[in-house]
C-alpha cells in the first residue's frame, strides 16, 4: 500500500467507513445543509440492519428498510 492510499484509509476509517465492506444500491439525497447517502450491505449481521443510511457530523444509522434509515437520520438532524 502506497502512502497516499494509506492516508485514504486512515482518513475512511476516521469517518467510520469500513473500506474492506462491499456496498450496493447506493444513493444520495440533499437534506438541508445535508447530503444523505444510503446503501445495502451485503455484508451485514442481520437484516434488521442490512441498510445504512449516513450524513457527515450526523453518523451512521442501521434498519431493516432504507426509508427507515433515512427517516431515522432525518429524526436526528431535525433534532439539532
Amino acid at each position: 500500500m502506497t502512502i497516499a492510499e494509506k492516508h485514504i484509509q486512515e482518513c475512511a476509517e476516521e469517518m467510520g467507513i469500513d473500506t474492506n465492506q462491499y456496498f450496493s444500491k447506493e444513493e444520495k439525497e440533499r437534506y438541508g445543509d445535508y447530503i444523505i447517502e444510503s446503501w445495502y450491505d451485503e455484508d451485514a449481521n442481520s437484516a434488521w440492519s442490512a441498510w445504512q443510511a449516513f450524513a457527515m457530523g450526523i453518523g451512521t444509522f442501521s434498519r431493516p428498510s432504507r426509508e427507515e434509515a433515512i427517516a431515522a437520520l432525518k429524526e436526528k438532524i431535525d433534532s439539532k
